[in-house]
């Protein structure tokens, strides 16, 4: 009995913890206008737009600190690595 309890909390946490993950990876990216599928966030502004370059300013990245661990997992995960 408290075994299967136990159970399907882990079972809950698991899938919610998964379905959140899969909710902030769709609706917080949008797809590049060049590169089909890569992710851009949805708060990045577009400053530069050339032929087959498109630059973008996000509060969040920086040159001293580069781009945020969760977007670079957000771009592998993209990517299919």
């Amino acid at each position: 009995m408290v075994w299967k309890r136990i159970l399907t909390v882990s079972t809950i946490t698991v899938l919610f913890l998964g379905f959140r993950g899969f909710y902030l990876f769709k609706w917080s990216h949008s797809e590049s206008g060049s590169i089909k599928g890569f992710p851009v966030p949805k708060g990045a502004d577009l400053t530069k737009d050339k032929k087959s370059v498109q630059e973008y300013y996000w509060s969040f990245a920086s040159e001293e600190n580069g781009l945020p661990e969760w977007y670079e997992m957000t771009i592998s995960y993209a990517a299919g690595i």
